[in-house]
């Protein structure tokens, strides 16, 4: 295999397991949220491997991002892969992975200097997280040469059905229970039995 192979297959491979580690950060992320894993693991294990993948999902889309500049076989410069539709090959597809990067060094970053911002400030920047799993699909799906392959198709699929899963359990489990109506109390009476006055109001 020559060297140009070899970068193209690692090209493939940093982006593969970088969706990947998205989306399992993503996944554990609103498990955290919903609580959905609390019967079987402690959330603070959960959030703390939540925060482990996202990290280490910023490093394999940096890693892509540097081999693609590396690469002969389809020459990209600084601004194709940093600045979105500067691309003149499939320039939607790769502002959609452009923009996931930017979002996830953001929810990364904002992570680390939570006690600065607050954690109202945190949580909505965190909502940011579905914004950059939706471009990086879109980037991975319309942009990637190994979408026709069955395994790149579970992953892609799998992923999809786990995160609107939870989105909807969430959802489900968020919405406020309506109280269960009380019988009305009996009319309050005199010690003869005769109502009293007002009582018949109530």
């Amino acid at each position: 295999m020559g060297f140009d192979m070899a970068l193209w297959e690692a090209i493939r491979a940093a982006g593969a397991l970088a969706f990947a580690l998205m989306s399992a950060a993503v996944i554990l992320g609103l498990c955290v949220r919903s609580r959905a894993a609390d019967p079987i693991v402690k959330r603070g294990w959960v959030y703390e491997f939540h925060q482990s993948l996202s990290v280490a999902a910023l490093v394999s889309i940096v890693t892509h991002v540097a081999l693609v500049l590396a690469n002969s076989h389809v020459p990209f410069g600084p601004a194709d892969v940093l600045v979105p539709f500067a691309s003149s090959w499939r320039p939607l597809a790769i502002a959609g992975g452009i923009v996931g990067l930017y979002l996830t060094a953001v929810l990364v970053v904002s992570s680390y200097v939570k006690g600065f911002v607050g954690h109202r400030v945190w949580r909505v920047i965190h909502y940011a997280s579905f914004a950059a799993w939706v471009t990086s699909l879109g980037h991975a799906v319309f942009s990637g040469t190994d979408t026709h392959r069955p395994g790149m198709l579970w992953l892609y699929a799998l992923s999809f059905l786990a995160v609107l899963s939870l989105l909807t359990y969430r959802a489900i489990v968020s919405l406020p229970l309506r109280p269960a109506p009380q019988p009305a109390a009996p009319p309050r009476r005199r010690a003869d039995g005769r109502p009293l006055p007002g009582a018949a109001d109530e």
